[in-house]
């Protein structure tokens, strides 16, 4: 897929899913969301930055440091989604995103 590539920020290769350049409509964006906890990517670029899923996939997980990543509405709704399984999630950091607005190349 054309979307998938390997992320050269790590030693350990992991695969990204990047949708950005993707359209994606209302119903798509709430199928993602519905599904995305099931991609066996470690991350996802929705409309922003990378959404950490092999993070959000770790029940232990207790915090998330997602500030700063021009997150807008669709990458919040998947994010949402994969929130539901982390009971011991102590912190979330959400600012300087673009949450309530559709994203930068809109």
């Amino acid at each position: 897929l054309p979307h998938l590539q390997d992320d050269v920020t790590s030693s350990e290769p992991l695969s990204t899913l990047d949708l950005r350049d993707a359209p994606l409509s209302d119903f798509a964006a709430r199928y993602l969301a519905k599904f995305a906890s099931d991609l066996l990517v470690d991350n996802l670029h929705v409309t922003g930055g990378a959404l950490p899923l092999g993070l959000l996939r770790q029940a232990g997980t207790i915090a998330l440091q997602l500030g700063d990543r021009q997150l807008a509405s669709s990458d919040i709704l998947v994010l949402a989604r994969a929130l539901a399984g982390l009971s011991k999630l102590e912190r979330l950091d959400l600012s300087s995103n673009v949450v309530a607005h559709a994203s930068k190349a809109a």
